[in-house]
């Protein structure tokens, strides 16, 4: 089993390297990811175009998490860095959700998303934590409008998040229309909710409560008489907790990044916009958004309080420098500032900008600026900026090198609020879908992440089988079958023979027939009570059943002793096929 699949991956690198080779000599260009899937007609995808990539460097390990919405194939979607598919999702609650994370919470993965109605930028919606086997786990609804920008899991249990509120009869002063004293405005806060309590706000700052509306550099609407001209004053796009137990706010609309105190709401330092606690170059923001804190990961409260104090603190800041009816640029950036707080100096100290000589990238909203070790993926330290209102996404090193630019869309038809790389395993509790075509079997499990290999079992009339082993192809693997048999399943199978979830029987006409085996809750249950370690992956030869078949278990999934081959020669004829389609497409 070991050897033939070592056999199959080796020529698999081969034919790999072979296809290189002639994208190198005929300056071949490949075509997108597939769009569609035969085994899940109900999933479209964008299409990815790469088009800029730096092989002298790796990309990072992880999976990329993004939501593309607006129009085209829109859901939660998660690729891994190959770029091929995992996880897609388009149901009613996963389109044109805006932050859509994995985080660590309750002792396993979990991912949230946002769901609700938009309204001007903002939202009033709900944040949905989904399990590792795609589950949902909670619903978070507060009773203020629950906003798309920012939901942000912390480890005691209370999410940072950001909310909006109507509010009318609001004398407004410096509204940039001296027409305009009394009127209606949305206001955007901070708040810290419990988790599996939405009725446990613990913390929550509204900034027209501390802060002077002469800040902004939007107008109001002359006058805003009704809730539907509201002046959106603020706009709130990020807060985080720190260890202190205070605040960082990103306010779009004044071009500032704040710092409030915890306990009395009262604001330590502000950066950028007409009234900076600073001097220096990390003053020139506009519209940004994503601000982090950078460097303190795992820092006791003590050390930050001293470092405060007398030191140096750094944030990262996606700087859109556009809001569409104003731009400071003719690009977006990403930034990280260092502020002295003995000077009160802001200076930047690193820039991510044009990657791969993509010298326009100019998001008039949204984006993000993640920086992998900073998080709780501390498996390399590279970068990822998503440009928000333009489809791109881009990788660079920590000193600001591009790796690789993917366009998901077409611009100013499709968005994306933020693109991110996380650690992420999935374990669906379906069965993995097959369907046949043309003489080809075609297997897909929507959202497996720990899937090797495919097991193809053959059996005919007289229930007798045989297991041929199909190296994993992306999102959508296809093999040969043989007319001989009566019908085909397939299964799903670790690198340590474990087998995760079994198909349906099919036949040859595509029907099918039972005989499946769902995929478990492997985060709950634990893999180790499950499938075999790797002293135990194989184990002894079972006796085969009457029929011919040891057939499998329908606690462990396990397989028994059936008759074994791979797929060496078809694998090569079909990866060739695939090759030759592929470059002609």
């Amino acid at each position: 089993m070991r050897a033939e699949s070592k056999i199959l991956r080796d020529v698999s690198s081969m034919l790999t390297n072979l296809v290189l080779l002639y994208i190198l000599a005929f300056q071949v260009t490949l075509p997108c990811v597939l769009a569609k899937f035969i085994t899940q007609p109900d999933i479209e995808i964008p299409r990815l175009k790469e088009t800029f990539r730096d092989k002298s460097i790796d990309v990072a390990d992880g999976y990329i998490f993004l939501s593309p919405r607006v129009s085209g194939p829109r859901g939660l979607m998660i690729l891994d860095k190959d770029l091929e598919l995992v996880y897609f999702n388009n149901s009613e609650l996963a389109v044109d959700s805006t932050y859509f994370r994995p985080f660590t919470w309750g002792g396993s993965r979990v991912f949230v998303h946002h769901h609700g109605h938009f309204t001007k930028g903002y939202s009033n919606g709900s944040a949905y934590i989904v399990n590792q086997d795609y589950t949902l786990n909670n619903t978070i609804t507060t009773k203020h409008m629950l906003d798309i920008h920012e939901f942000w899991i912390n480890k005691d249990g209370y999410a940072t998040a950001t909310s909006y509120e109507y509010l009318p009869n609001v004398r407004i002063n410096g509204a940039g229309n001296s027409n305009t004293s009394v009127g209606w405005i949305t206001d955007s806060c901070a708040m810290d909710v419990n988790v599996k309590d939405e009725n446990d706000v613990r913390f929550r700052f509204c900034p027209h409560k501390h802060l002077p509306f002469e800040l902004a550099y939007n107008n109001a609407a002359a006058p805003p008489t009704t809730k539907s001209q509201s002046w959106d004053w603020f706009h709130m796009n990020a807060v985080s907790r720190d260890q202190l137990g205070n605040y960082m706010m990103s306010s779009r609309h004044t071009h500032t990044i704040y710092y409030v105190d915890g306990r009395t709401k009262k604001v330590l330092w502000q950066l950028g916009g007409k009234n900076s606690s600073f001097s220096g170059n990390g003053n020139g923001i506009a519209w940004q958004h994503y601000a982090r804190y950078v460097g303190e990961k795992g820092m006791k409260p003590k050390d930050l309080a001293a470092k405060m104090k007398n030191g140096k603190r750094r944030i990262s800041i996606f700087d859109n420098e556009s809001a569409g009816w104003s731009k400071e640029s003719t690009h977006s950036r990403g930034l990280i500032v260092e502020l002295d707080f003995a000077s009160m100096n802001a200076t930047i100290v690193q820039l991510y900008q044009n990657p791969g000589g993509e010298n326009n990238l100019l998001a008039d909203s949204q984006g993000c600026l993640q920086l992998m070790s900073e998080e709780d993926d501390p498996w390399s330290d590279h970068v990822m900026m998503g440009y928000g209102a333009v489809p791109v996404w881009a990788e660079y090193t920590k000193d600001g090198k591009p790796v690789q630019v993917v366009w998901f869309g077409k611009r100013g038809e499709v968005q994306g609020y933020e693109v991110t790389k996380k650690a992420w395993v999935g374990y669906p509790l379906t069965k993995p879908a097959v369907a046949v075509k043309d003489n080809l079997l075609y297997v897909s499990w929507n959202g497996a992440t720990e899937v090797d290999h495919w097991d193809l079992e053959s059996r005919n009339d007289k229930n007798e089988t045989e297991t041929k082993l199909v190296i994993r192809r992306g999102f959508e693997t296809y093999m040969p079958i043989d007319r001989n048999y009566a019908t085909f399943r397939v299964k799903g199978v670790t690198k340590d023979n474990c087998t995760l979830g079994i198909s349906d029987y099919v036949d040859a006409e595509g029907q099918l027939h039972g005989g499946g085996v769902p995929g478990k809750n492997y985060a709950v249950v634990g893999m180790k009570d499950i499938c075999p370690t790797k002293s135990e992956a194989n184990p002894k030869q079972v006796k085969p059943h009457k029929n011919g078949s040891a057939g499998p278990d329908q606690e462990t999934g396990q397989e028994g002793s059936a008759t074994r081959t791979s797929f060496k020669t078809d694998v090569m004829l079909l990866s060739l096929v695939t090759i030759i389609i592929t470059i002609l497409i």
